[in-house]
């Protein structure tokens, strides 16, 4: 079974392609939001992984977030990965 994941192209160079998974860039111009639910979706994905920024409550809410969208919004599963 085919697994359709999409990853940031950060998390596909420096975690994803040097221990051999397969997993494929994308680079789209855009509203992050918005491209990332709209290619999952394109793509038939089974998950989006996303990385956090670890903003405060407050940031969040006055700025908004990308993972907070993604998470409420994506038609697959989300998985937030946290900073260290």
């Amino acid at each position: 079974e085919k697994v359709c994941v999409c990853v940031c192209v950060c998390v596909y160079l420096f975690i994803y392609k040097p221990v051999g998974l397969d997993a494929t860039p994308v680079v789209q111009c855009g509203r992050p939001t918005h491209q990332i639910c709209k290619h999952a979706e394109n793509e038939n994905a089974d998950m989006v992984i996303l990385s956090s920024r670890g903003k405060t409550a407050l940031r969040r809410i006055l700025l908004g977030s990308v993972s907070t969208y993604c998470i409420h919004n994506c038609v697959c599963s989300v998985v937030l990965v946290k900073p260290q």
